[in-house]
């Protein structure tokens, strides 16, 4: 695994402990409607913390390069001759605190490295190679200075950075998801490209279409008529972007697509391997070897895009500097609402930049008595139970394993009570469309459950509950971050003078609990199929059932990927003309699922959110759905659902 920042220098005395010094500016519109209130923030922090009034434009650069100065005036004898400051483990130490990382949009790193716009702040790659995969020598702040000394037009005569030790600017520049990736590269580039060759309204009747997830947004008027994006945006589309369009563009493009995406969630990893790194790098590959395609079709001329360009850099930045989600851009946008905006708007709007500094300070004093209090509270209660446990110390074991993920349930969570207790199996049959409820439990009691000696008829009553839930762990369980998944199963009803539409969801299910070695099988389909969800409901006691079921329709066994979309068709199971149903307890159900249908050329024009998973037959397994989904060519399902299918087992 890639840990640490590579920020040492050999001119550094021995025994010398650095601090990498982040930062992160970017200008902001304070005013909300209307006015030209703007202001410039500048964040600071250390590379040491977890993760978890208008002006001509060369005086605006002079002016954010001398007040850059001014801020990090105590860095530069701070970094050349060090601090001696006490550590967390008690020992005092000298420590340089070194220009590390700097966090901010193009523009903003266009500034700060005191060149063109329309060039890489980074390396020197030629114009006519910008957008290729051609490798171009690193920026020489030397070189740099000298070319601002000697041009007299130039729009700053001293970069912030120069008296800055052991820095060098073009070095510390981040990868930045939310402009480079999200906004530029997926929704200004590839979406807009995808809409010229798809047309728009083909694109917003298939959005409308899409089958309804509780983790997704739908969007229901299409995305053309959206007026101002959002990171948020962004993200919701990419996870059904590429297998949507499939059969609308040319097959290269939906290579494209679905390369561009790959990228965006390989790069968005909170940790990475060689592996990672490596499929990093084949989706840009891919990217590259497909995007003539744009050409060929008349909507792109070249690349020479920066935010295309600056893909080329990810792997090396995330070698150097680690995880590109830990330097996203993100932080300081949401960072202007509370350190500049919130502090505006609490400004009578006169001389508001002194207000702003007031409001700032009160609001930190503020926070650093609360956090005062919360650490006497801790440290009262820390006391007092080592107290309590001070005489059983001996027999306390040597180490204890704590597990990591221990506040949430692995298993799947049922309401308290039933929301619909004592419903007859007809009324399954017509409102959930459970048709084959009575045969299919009267088989599973038959194999599953020895004790039982009832027949189920029509007029049976059942407890039926809407959904299930559980939390889903990270595959790498590295961290104690967690993501609800649930599973729908309510039919259409009116409720409040509202039409509530029907949810049926669908689910990766386990084929054959007792066939399949579920721990070892980690890239393989054998045991997984996918089932749509009818009803969730309970026996009562005299059936001798004492767990909770589903009522499921199979769909066959999941296909070999696609070659340009690479993702898995499925289809319905059917067995006499009808989809193939079954009873299976719930905690066989895996996980949530969501499936895309095949569009082809047009949407069909029957087809809504409410029904296409009645309507369509051939659908694909998306493996957008979750970051952790996304696979490799030449895995048959997702290697995320695997590694974490073994995990829950051992868990358990």
């Amino acid at each position: 695994m890639y840990k640490g920042r590579n920020v040492g220098n050999k001119t550094l005395p021995p025994g010398a402990t650095i601090a990498p010094v982040i930062l992160a500016s970017d200008k902001t519109q304070l005013s909300r409607f209307s006015g030209d209130k703007e202001a410039w923030p500048v964040y600071i922090s250390v590379g040491n913390i977890a993760k978890s009034v208008s002006t001509r434009k060369d005086r605006a650069y002079r002016l954010f390069h001398y007040c850059m100065s001014y801020i990090l005036k105590p860095l530069i004898e701070a970094g050349k001759e060090g601090v001696l400051m006490t550590c967390a483990d008690n020992l005092v130490r000298r420590v340089f605190p070194i220009l590390a990382a700097y966090l901010a949009d193009y523009p903003e790193q266009c500034l700060v490295a005191c060149h063109q716009e329309n060039s890489c702040p980074i390396c020197e790659i030629a114009p006519s190679d910008r957008g290729e995969p051609v490798l171009a020598p690193s920026r020489n702040p030397t070189r740099t200075l000298k070319a601002l000394k000697t041009c007299r037009s130039s729009a700053m005569d001293k970069p912030f950075w120069e008296d800055l030790p052991h820095t060098n600017i073009f070095q510390c520049f981040t990868p930045d998801l939310l402009h480079q990736l999200h906004k530029g590269v997926f929704k200004d580039h590839l979406v807009k490209w995808c809409i010229q060759l798809a047309g728009a309204e083909e694109v917003d009747r298939r959005f409308q279409a899409l089958p309804d997830h509780p983790g997704l947004r739908y969007f229901k008027k299409g995305i053309s008529t959206i007026s101002q994006w959002t990171g948020r945006e962004h993200k919701e589309m990419e996870r059904v972007f590429a297998s949507l369009i499939y059969g609308a563009v040319p097959p290269r493009v939906t290579a494209v697509a679905r390369a561009v995406i790959d990228f965006i969630y390989y790069a968005s990893f909170a940790s990475h391997s060689t592996e990672t790194l490596q499929r990093l790098q084949d989706a840009l590959d891919t990217f590259h070897q497909n995007k003539q395609v744009f050409i060929d079709h008349h909507i792109r001329t070249h690349f020479r895009i920066p935010k295309i360009h600056m893909m080329e850099h990810y792997v090396a930045l995330i070698r150097s500097k680690g995880s590109a989600d830990g330097f996203n851009t993100e932080l300081s946008e949401r960072l202007h609402i509370d350190c500049a905006k919130e502090g505006y708007h609490a400004s009578n709007k006169k001389n508001y930049t002194q207000q702003m500094i007031k409001y700032l300070t009160h609001h930190e004093a503020i926070d650093a008595f609360k956090s005062f209090l919360a650490w006497t509270t801790d440290h009262d209660s820390d006391s007092q139970m080592s107290d309590d446990i001070s005489d059983n110390e001996s027999d306390r074991p040597a180490d204890i394993a704590i597990p990591l993920l221990s506040s949430h349930s692995t298993k799947w969570k049922l309401a308290k009570g039933p929301p619909y207790p004592h419903v007859s199996l007809k009324f399954l049959k017509d409102k959930h469309g459970a048709v084959d409820i009575v045969p299919a439990l009267t088989t599973y009691l038959a194999t599953k459950v020895p004790g039982s000696r009832v027949t189920p008829s029509n007029y049976d009553l059942v407890d039926v509950y809407a959904k299930i839930s559980r939390f889903l762990l990270s595959p790498q369980r590295l961290t104690d971050e967690t993501q609800k998944d649930s599973i729908r199963t309510t039919p259409f009803r009116h409720e409040r003078k509202q039409v509530i539409p029907k949810h049926f969801d669908t689910a990766l299910v386990h084929d054959d609990l007792e066939a399949e070695d579920y721990a070892t099988k980690l890239t393989h389909t054998q045991g997984y199929r996918i089932a749509r969800v009818r009803v969730i409901f309970r026996l009562p006691d005299w059936f001798h059932c004492d767990h909770t079921l589903a009522y499921i329709e199979w769909f066959r066994q999941i296909g070999e990927p696609n070659k340009p979309l690479r993702m898995s068709p499925v289809s319905y199971a059917t067995r006499e003309g009808c989809h193939h149903a079954a009873i299976v307890p719930i905690h066989s159900i895996l996980r949530s699922c969501h499936l895309t249908p095949k569009f082809g050329r047009q949407r069909n024009a029957t087809w809504t959110a409410e029904n296409v998973l009645d309507k369509c037959s051939d659908f694909f397994l998306n493996s957008h759905l979750r970051s952790d989904e996304i696979r490799g060519e030449g895995d048959e399902v997702g290697m995320g659902v695997a590694v974490w299918a073994s995990v829950m087992l051992n868990v358990k």
